[in-house]
Formats: C-alpha cells, sequence, structure tokens
C-alpha cells in the first residue's frame, strides 16, 4: 500500500486546494498539531507538507530524539551527548569522560579537501563505535571535538589503564579513499569523582584536553584540580591584556649581542614584555599566544617595532650605529599588512633599514614555505635583514634553508647550555660549518660562561647573546651600556 501524504493545516479547503494543485489523490489533513502528530505515528507518511501557519507544526511530527544525532557521523551531536550525560547523574560507580581532538585537524582538510576530511570523520566515529560499547556514550561535539564518557570502572588505575588503551586504539591508521591515514590526538580525561556532577566533568576533560593541545599534541592529560588555578589565571591575563597597551604596561627590553672576536658591542635583541602593575614581569611565552588568541598580537607588535626604531634612532643619533633584532610571532609574520607596514615605520623615522633585523622560527618558515618565502622575500627587498631563529630545532630541510632569503642563523640556546658535552659540541660545529657554507653570520643565544664563549668563537660563531654579557634590560640601563658614566 502506497504511503499517503500529510498535510497539517487548520483551513478546511487546504486538503481539496492541494489535491488539485498536486494532482494527487492520497492526501490526508490534519487539522491541529496533535491531529498530525497522531496520524503522523499511525500512517508514517511519504511527505509532510504544511501552509505558512502549520510549519511549527511539522516539528511536532518529527521524533525529536533524531535532533539529538550528528548527520555526519551519526554519532550524538553536542546537545544529545550532554542531554544524556546528565541523565548519568544517578551512576554511583566511577566514570571517565574522554574528550579528544584531532591535532592539525585544519592541514588534512587544507591538503585533501573537506570532503576527505568528512570521510576521515565517518572512520573514526565508525572506530569509536567498534573500541567501545553499547552502554557508553559516544558524542562528536564540535568538528573534530569527541567525546566518550564511560562508567562501570573500579579506581584510577583502571582509567589509566583504560585511557592508554584507548590512546592506542585511536592512532591506528585509517584507510579513507584508499589513502592511510595517521592521526595523532589530544587527549583529555577527567573522572567522577571526585567531580560532583557530569557537567563538571565534562568541562573539567576539556580543560585537560587544551593543555594537551598546549603541548603540542599527542598527549594524553588527566585533569587535576590546579589547571582550575591556571584556567582562572589565564582569564584574567586575557581580561588585563585588553587594557594593558593603552595603559603603558607593554616595554621593550634589550639583551646585548657582542662580538665573538673582540667583544665589542654589536647590537641587541627586543624581547617584548608585559610590567603588569600587581603580578610584576609576566614573560611573552605566556601572554603573547592570549594576545594571539584574542587578536591583539598586531597592536602590540606593531607598538614594540615603534619603539624600537625610536630608541635605535636615539642612539644613532648619539653616535652608536647598532643592529636590533625584533621577533615575529607566527600570527604576525603572515599578518597581510606587514611588509607595508614595515616600510612606512622606517620611513617615517628614517632608521637604517638595514640594521633592523627580523626573527622567525624554523617552525614558522616551513609552516607555509610558499607564503612565507614570499614574505621573507619582499622583506629582504626592503633591505631588512633576516634570522632563523632556535637553528636545529626545527624541521627545515637543507634543501628548504638553501631557498629561505635569510642573512643570519641563530644557535638555539639548549644546544650552547649543553657545552662542554660532546655531543652538542659536535653539533654546534657542524651548524658553523653550515652557515660558513651558505655565507651565514651566526649567532649563540645563552651564553653564561667564559668557557663557552671560547668554545663558540673558536667554532666560528660570529656573535654571542647570553647572561655572561647581559641580562634582557630597559632602554635607558642599555643606553647606560653604550655610553658609561664618567669615574
Amino acid at each position: 500500500m502506497r504511503r499517503p501524504i500529510l498535510l497539517l493545516s487548520p483551513d478546511p479547503d487546504a486538503e481539496e486546494r492541494f489535491r488539485q494543485e498536486l494532482s494527487v489523490s492520497d492526501i490526508v489533513q490534519a487539522f491541529t498539531p496533535e491531529q498530525g502528530q497522531q496520524l503522523n505515528s499511525q500512517l508514517s507518511p511519504r511527505w509532510l507538507v504544511s501552509t505558512n501557519e502549520s510549519c511549527g507544526w511539522a516539528l511536532d511530527c518529527i521524533d525529536r530524539t533524531l535532533l539529538d544525532y550528528d548527520r555526519l557521523t551519526g554519532l550524538l551531536n553536542r546537545e544529545g551527548f550532554i542531554e544524556r550525560l546528565k541523565e548519568h547523574t544517578l551512576l554511583t560507580s566511577m566514570t571517565a569522560l574522554l574528550m579528544f581532538s584531532i591535532d592539525r585537524f585544519s592541514n588534512i582538510n587544507d591538503t585533501f579537501g573537506l570532503e576527505f576530511g568528512d570521510q576521515l570523520l565517518k572512520a573514526l566515529a565508525h572506530r569509536l563505535m567498534d573500541i567501545t560499547r553499547e552502554q557508553d556514550l559516544i558524542g562528536r561535539l564540535g568538528s573534530d571535538l569527541f567525546a566518550v564518557h564511560i562508567h562501570g570502572l573500579q579506581d584510577e588505575q583502571s582509567v589509566h589503564d583504560l585511557a592508554h588503551r584507548f590512546l592506542n586504539a585511536l592512532q591506528e591508521p585509517y584507510e579513507v579513499n584508499g589513502r592511510m591515514v595517521h592521526l595523532s590526538f589530544s587527549i583529555g580525561v577527567a573522572t567522577r569523582p571526585p567531580l560532583a556532577t557530569p557537567m563538571q566533568q565534562l568541562n573539567a576533560a576539556n580543560r585537560a584536553r587544551v593543555e594537551a593541545k598546549n603541548r603540542q599534541g599527542r598527549q594524553l592529560v588527566f585533569y587535576k584540580l590546579e589547571m582550575n588555578m591556571e584556567t582562572g589565571r589565564q582569564v584574567r591575563l586575557e581580561n588585563h591584556l585588553r587594557f594593558a597597551l593603552e595603559k603603558g604596561e607593554i616595554e621593550v627590553f634589550y639583551q646585548p649581542q657582542v662580538r665573538a672576536e673582540d667583544g665589542s658591542l654589536y647590537g641587541a635583541e627586543a624581547l617584548i614584555r608585559w610590567n603588569h602593575p600587581r603580578m610584576g614581569l609576566i614573560p611573552p611565552q605566556e601572554f603573547v599566544p592570549i594576545a594571539e588568541r584574542i587578536g591583539l598580537i598586531q597592536p602590540i607588535s606593531l607598538f614594540a617595532l615603534d619603539r624600537v626604531l625610536e630608541d635605535a634612532r636615539t642612539l644613532c643619533d648619539r653616535g652608536h650605529r647598532l643592529h636590533f633584532s625584533v621577533n615575529l610571532s607566527p600570527v604576525q609574520f603572515h599578518y597581510p599588512e606587514l611588509v607595508g607596514e614595515i616600510t612606512r615605520r622606517v620611513s617615517a623615522r628614517q632608521h637604517p633599514v638595514e640594521m633592523l633585523e627580523i626573527e622567525i622560527t624554523e617552525s614558522q618558515a616551513i609552516a607555509r614555505v610558499d607564503e612565507a618565502l614570499d614574505i621573507m622575500n619582499r622583506l629582504r627587498d626592503l633591505g631588512v635583514r633576516l634570522a632563523l631563529d632556535d637553528f636545529g630545532t626545527g624541521q627545515s630541510s637543507l634543501a628548504w634553508l638553501s631557498r629561505f632569503p635569510i642573512n643570519t642563523l641563530k644557535i638555539d640556546r639548549g644546544f650552547v647550555i649543553q657545552l662542554p658535552d660532546e655531543a652538542a659540541a659536535k653539533v654546534i660545529r657542524a651548524i658553523c660549518a653550515l652557515a660558513k657554507t651558505l655565507n651565514l653570520q651566526l649567532v649563540a643565544e645563552g651564553v653564561e660562561t667564559e668557557d663557552q664563549a671560547r668554545f663558540l668563537k673558536d667554532a666560528g660563531v660570529d656573535l654571542l647573546q647570553g647572561y655572561l654579557f647581559g641580562r634582557p634590560m630597559t632602554f635607558q640601563d642599555f643606553l647606560n651600556t653604550c655610553e658609561p658614566a664618567d669615574d
């Protein structure tokens, strides 16, 4: 028997009008929402058709549990997962909530396309259903954000064992459209008890996941109470940072760079510091990621560049022709107006452009090679010097390095502080030979002892930087090192 069309409308003439306009005879009309629900259940119609005044009735006819599921993967969506999580308040056994996301999932979409990414998410959903029990909750809470809630656990050790088995199972390769794909995940785990409610457990697992992501991914992090304190600090820092620039709390410090050959002053690396009135000096590794996240890195970076150029101009006017290097964060480096902003600021202060050096890290250079090369070439054409920071810790190949229009390599301090360890010495000698072959200036950071300085000089390093020659200091203190007071 052919299923009819169910028409939802309070208009008594609607059925006849629709019958004529649609040229069909198997129409059944419901005049009220309640009647619509009843007829929909009894008849299982082919179509639900409504007029303008009854369009809301259609939702009443649908099984609302269907709205709790993700259309792509078939897993519970965010609303459905949270609703069922709340229903688990009566569970008396220990439960574990694992929240996780795919590391660098956007790179997969960018490389292989959105459709491939969707197929990968489906494959992941099937994997999750294979490695969990029917009574466990599985949800897709966002793009590549998933959660699994498991109950019936005995103790903390069983949670740890389960989480590690879960991670190992997830990291087995996935086959998508004939291609084998290896994924890594950032996973946060929270248990109840000790957490009081399912929602507290959900939030705690997410905090742990964010911590795993902040550790560069491929991590399994268990929630600890201290994370709440850290989250509170992050919120305070974010709120205060929004006003730090206008309150004059952002400062530029300078760490001297000296020539290895004779110890004479060559210049300085400019370092941004946040001088909070109550929390003191906050290092850039803590506040720069926040500034990037809330869109403040651009004004802060331009402020720092302005200050460096002004200070350099002051020194030039006093007869000190010194070089200054400025770090760019990954977000700032790929800012579309970067080259134009630097051009305008250098021109406005009539600063010798060859005395300015922009530092970027290996990871910035290789993340989007073609775009990075374009930016570096435009800066080089402007006359700005370019330095590759933290060299030796990234993944750049010699083929890429030979293409980068850089002037300087900076040896990461991690190698310097290991001296006189022979393994570190061999690495430094190899970097020195490479720099000489490519005709690059070489800077060593983290120099703290005379022995380190002598080794680096003998190895062929051009410039030295570290506590042996001066800690990061205010401009006035740096000026005093250039112009020592008369005895």
